[in-house]
Order: structure tokens, then C-alpha cells, then sequence
């Protein structure tokens, strides 16, 4: 009924020279969601943008210990059957460069990825107050335009 179910084999750590940890033994923690790098929030629209992500349901959005802020979306790989990947063999570059020498395995570390960690609207609005983060408008208004009967719209 499956198609044929790949437990993942640990694979030497070059540098280190020790095993990584298999990946059937967690359960297939990082085919559970997705996260994606975003800005961190410079200017009004990019905080909007943030608070809006956070409004949804088990939408996260972290800031991880290298300063990088990201979106998390919990959503289950279509391919992960029994904790094993069904497309072990074809699965995306992504997936075969997991974890790279930067990224966090949430195997290895039971520690939190993430430095700061918001799981809705009012705790990133309380962050932000904290850290009082001003934010850029996208530009300085323009003054207004004035026109005369010869020479059409002008500045001041």
C-alpha cells in the first residue's frame, strides 16, 4: 500500500570523525515543519508582515542563535511514512545537505534553535517595545505638489 519506506543511516561527520545521529531514531523532527529565513523587521510594513504571520494558528517566527530571524510553519513532509522518508533516494538537495555545518539538528541538541521564540502577536509586540525597535518608514513623505498656470506641478 506504501511505497517502500527508507529509515535514513547515519553518515560520518567529516570533521568531528563520529557518527551523526541516526534519523530514525527522532522521529523525523525536522520533516515536521518548514522555516523560512525572513528580514528581520527594519521598517513598519516588515513588522506588520511579522505580527500577521504570527496571528495565524502554530505559526512561530524565531530568531536563531546566529542572529537570523526565521518563519516556522508546522507542516508534515507528504513523504514521511513511519517516521522514514518514502522517497529517500530522489528526496530534494535540502533534504540529503540537512543539517549543514551552520544548521541546527533538533536531534542533536535538545536545546532550543532559537534564541528568542514567538508564538503569537503580543509576545513579538512586547520584544519589540522592550528592545525598542525603531522602524524606518519606507520613505519620507513627499511635500506637497503646488501648481501654477505655466509651469505645471513643482516642489516648494
Amino acid at each position: 500500500m506504501y511505497p517502500e519506506v527508507f529509515l535514513l543511516k547515519p553518515k560520518k561527520n567529516k570533521k568531528a570523525r563520529e557518527p551523526q545521529p541516526p534519523c530514525y531514531e527522532c522521529n523525523g523532527l525536522c520533516c515536521r515543519h518548514i522555516a523560512l529565513e525572513i528580514d528581520a523587521p527594519k521598517r513598519k510594513a516588515e513588522y506588520d508582515n511579522i505580527r500577521w504571520y504570527l496571528m495565524h494558528e502554530k505559526v512561530t517566527v524565531g530568531i536563531d542563535h546566529g542572529g537570523e530571524w526565521l518563519l516556522e510553519v508546522p507542516l508534515v513532509c507528504r513523504h514521511l511514512i513511519n517516521n522514514g522518508c518514502a522517497m529517500y533516494n530522489k528526496r530534494p538537495d535540502i533534504c540529503r545537505e540537512y543539517p549543514g555545518n551552520d544548521d541546527f539538528c533538533e536531534f542533536e541538541d535538545k536545546t532550543s534553535p532559537y534564541k528568542v521564540l514567538f508564538t503569537d502577536e503580543k509576545a513579538f509586540e512586547r520584544y519589540m517595545a522592550r528592545k525598542k525597535k525603531r522602524l524606518s518608514r519606507p520613505s519620507k513623505p513627499l511635500p506637497p505638489l503646488h501648481f501654477t498656470h505655466t509651469a505645471g506641478p513643482h516642489l516648494p
